[in-house]
């Protein structure tokens, strides 16, 4: 499988089986070597518990994406997020991909991550309302992993999301912002 898998990226790219979760350059795309999508019911998504961070009114946190799966499998992209209020109803969501304060235009990239190895994507906001905009706050997230299409609930409090307006990164394997 290695050397399949040589053949398919290119030399220099010794991954899969000794390292958790790995970015392979854009153009590799683990499909070609059989690495399946990683789906929902492999995956553990959780906050991840730090201090965030905030600046002229825009605020951030980190989530970990988590493989619980038998064997590896990939991410690509962003993730889908629907916001929801603590008595579960869906929050107005308007997402955005990329363009974040914190994390500007990350690239994507194929993330393999064999069981038990973790990605990331951040989520950005803003907490100062215009003119007649509401702020809530969320109690839970309903979270799409790229390229899917059934939600994971998140626990999760996002205070004062204005406009109900956040910005996802792509998944990633460092947990920075």
């Amino acid at each position: 499988m290695i050397q399949r898998l040589m053949r398919v990226l290119g030399t220099g790219t010794l991954l899969l089986g000794t390292v958790g979760a790995t970015v392979l350059p854009s153009h590799a795309d683990p499909r070609a070597a059989a690495i399946p999508r990683c789906q929902p019911g492999e995956l553990y998504i959780a906050l991840v518990p730090h201090d965030g961070q905030g600046a002229t009114g825009h605020l951030d946190v980190v989530f970990s994406v988590t493989s619980v799966a038998q064997a590896s499998c990939y991410l690509y992209g962003y993730p889908g997020i629907q916001l929801i209020n603590a008595g579960g109803q869906d929050i107005g969501t308007h997402l955005t991909w990329g363009g974040g304060f914190f994390f500007a235009n990350r690239p994507k990239r194929y993330v393999v991550l064999a069981t038990g190895k973790t990605a990331y994507f951040a989520l950005g906001w803003t907490h100062l309302p215009t003119p007649g905009q509401s702020c809530p706050t969320t109690k839970y997230l309903l979270v799409t992993p790229p390229d899917g299409y059934t939600p994971v609930v998140v626990p999760a409090t996002l205070q004062q999301v204005c406009g109900g307006a956040i910005s996802a990164s792509p998944i990633t394997t460092s947990s920075a912002p």
